[in-house]
């Protein structure tokens, strides 16, 4: 009988030591599926925070991007303004010109029925 506890005292003390290896395996594995866990935890919110950056970044360009365009939209409106106006002056310059030349013409013209009707009065 004392052998056959002796053989149980054995085999109870052998199954809690392997009871104790698998406990402080298990103790490990939790230990680092908790550390997993906890970089992946990291990694997310390091990850949040760089699409949060890349976002603001984007946004600001977008906005220098509408800035440069609204900048250029103008300039491109005033210069047509210029223009428009410049054609303006010179589309009136051009018919002061006109007048000027119908006004030269006619008189020409009149002087010269003046020069005819003198050359036709002294040869008669």
């Amino acid at each position: 009988m004392e052998f056959e506890q002796k053989r149980l005292d054995k085999e109870h003390k052998v199954a809690l030591a392997e009871a104790q290896k698998q406990a402080k395996i298990a103790a490990e594995e939790e230990k680092r599926r908790v550390e997993v866990q906890q970089q992946k935890q990291l990694l997310e919110e390091q990850l949040r925070i760089e699409i949060a950056r890349h976002n603001e970044i984007a946004e600001s360009t977008r906005k220098t991007f509408l800035h440069i365009s609204a900048t250029e939209a103008e300039e491109k409106r005033k210069a047509q303004a210029e223009a428009a106006e410049r054609i303006a002056i010179l589309e009136s310059g051009q018919r002061l010109l006109d007048e000027e030349h119908k006004a030269a013409l006619a008189e020409a013209q009149r002087l010269a029925k003046i020069a005819a009707d003198e050359e036709k009065s002294r040869l008669e």
